[in-house]
């Protein structure tokens, strides 16, 4: 008797720069303790896979899920202070993804960030929030572990 083991897919997850004309904010966080450090990064590029701005900072006292989504509000900001537009951005947490995108179901202790993501997505033209596998995201997570190894 012979059995056929399972074939095993593996899929490329490769970064891609951004159609011309448009911004690609890779962005990561991570939370050490609950709550405890946490820490947040991120690269916006353009088409031309230029790196145009990299911020990475520690914070102190999240829950791993509010470094998720909160990582997302300082990137919006991030590109409201410097007149980012026109920008596509992605993370690794498809938690965070779905809390944003979704008008239900949202972390009652987030609705505030939330909804501050919402009006600064209008203010940037964000295209979207969109979900990506972490190997297309290992620039952000450079980001966010060197500085986890600093501190």
């Amino acid at each position: 008797m012979r059995l056929n083991s399972p074939m095993v897919m593996h899929q490329v997850n490769l970064w891609n720069p951004p159609p011309l004309g448009v911004l690609r904010f890779n962005i990561g966080g991570s939370s050490h303790g609950t709550p405890g450090r946490s820490n947040i990064g991120g690269v916006i590029t353009n088409s031309s896979k230029q790196a145009l701005g990299v911020f990475s900072k520690a914070m102190w006292d999240w829950w791993a899920y509010e470094a998720k989504v909160k990582v997302i509000l300082h990137a919006l900001i991030f590109c409201y202070q410097f007149q980012l537009n026109h920008v596509f951005i992605e993370r690794d947490s498809s938690l965070a993804v779905i809390w944003v995108n979704c008008k239900l179901n949202r972390q009652w202790k987030l609705i505030q960030d939330i909804n501050l993501i919402g009006l600064l997505c209008i203010e940037v033209d964000c295209i979207g929030v969109n979900h990506v596998y972490r190997e297309s995201n290992h620039i952000a997570d450079y980001l966010v572990q060197s500085l986890a190894a600093i501190g």
